[in-house]
C-alpha cells in the first residue's frame, strides 16, 4: 500500500508541472505576432543574401566585360603611330575608362580602370597624371595586388618627372605595403640609386645591404653587389 502512494504523487506531480511542449505551445501563442516577425526578418535576410549574391555576380561580369572592351581598345592604340587619330583614340579610352570609375567604384574594375587611365598617361608623356591616377588606384584598397603594382608605377612616375623626394617616399611605400610582395627587391635596389643620385652613399648602401640580406638569389640583389663595390672603388663608402 505504502509502494502505491509515491507513484501516485508522481503521477500528480507530472499532471501538475507542464511538459516541455506545452511551455512551448503557451510561449508560442502567447508571443505569436513576435515569432512571426522574427521568422518573417529571418526569411528575408537569407533571400536577400540570395539576391545580393546574384545582383554581385552580375556587376562583376558586366565590368569585367566593360573593361576587356577597354583593354581591347588600348591594344590597338598601343599599335598606332602618334598623330590626331592616336590622341582621339586614347580621349575616347580615357572616357570609357572614366565611367568605369565612377560606375563601379572601389571594385576592381574601378581600380584597374585607374591603373589603366594612369598607363594612357604615361604613354602620353603626362606623368604628373599619371602618378595622380596610380596613387589613386593605391589608395583605392590597398589591400589587393594591384594597388602594390600600381604604389610601384606611381613611384616610377615620380621618378620620370623629376622628384627624386617623392619617388624615395613612394618606393618606401612600396617597401611598407604588404600587397606589394612581389616589388620588394626592385624597390630596395631603386631606393639605393636614388641615395646614390643625392650623394647620400650611406643610405644607398643600407638598402642594398637590406636586399642583400633578404633576397641572396634575386637579379637585383647581383646588381645591388655591383653597386656597392663600385662605390668602395670611387672611395665612396669605406
Amino acid at each position: 500500500m505504502a509502494s502505491k502512494e509515491p507513484a501516485a504523487q508522481d503521477k500528480a506531480a507530472r499532471e501538475e508541472k507542464p511538459s516541455i511542449h506545452a511551455r512551448l505551445n503557451d510561449f508560442l501563442r502567447k508571443n505569436r505576432a513576435a515569432v512571426i516577425t522574427v521568422f518573417a526578418a529571418a526569411v528575408l535576410a537569407v533571400v536577400a543574401a540570395a539576391v545580393w549574391t546574384v545582383v554581385d555576380e552580375r556587376v562583376d561580369t558586366r565590368s569585367a566585360q566593360a573593361l576587356e572592351k577597354v583593354e581591347l581598345s588600348l591594344g590597338e592604340w598601343y599599335g598606332m603611330e602618334q598623330g590626331p587619330a592616336a590622341a582621339e583614340k586614347a580621349n575616347e579610352i580615357l572616357a570609357a575608362l572614366d565611367t568605369i570609375r565612377s560606375k563601379y567604384g572601389k571594385r576592381y574594375a574601378g581600380q584597374k580602370a585607374l591603373v589603366l587611365a594612369g598607363r594612357v598617361q604615361a604613354r602620353n608623356g603626362d606623368w604628373a597624371a599619371a602618378e595622380k591616377l596610380f596613387l589613386q588606384a593605391a589608395d583605392l584598397n590597398n589591400k589587393t595586388a594591384l594597388a602594390g603594382f600600381a604604389l610601384q608605377e606611381a613611384a616610377t612616375a615620380a621618378e620620370e618627372r623629376g622628384d627624386t623626394k617623392t619617388a624615395i617616399e613612394l618606393w618606401t611605400r612600396v617597401i611598407e605595403s604588404s600587397g606589394a610582395s612581389v616589388g620588394i627587391p626592385h624597390a630596395h635596389f631603386v631606393l639605393g640609386t636614388l641615395y646614390e643620385e643625392t650623394k647620400q652613399y650611406e643610405q644607398a648602401k643600407a638598402q642594398y645591404d637590406k636586399l642583400t640580406a633578404a633576397f641572396p638569389d634575386n637579379d637585383w640583389t647581383k646588381l645591388a653587389r655591383n653597386r656597392i663595390i663600385l662605390l668602395k672603388s670611387q672611395g665612396l663608402l669605406p
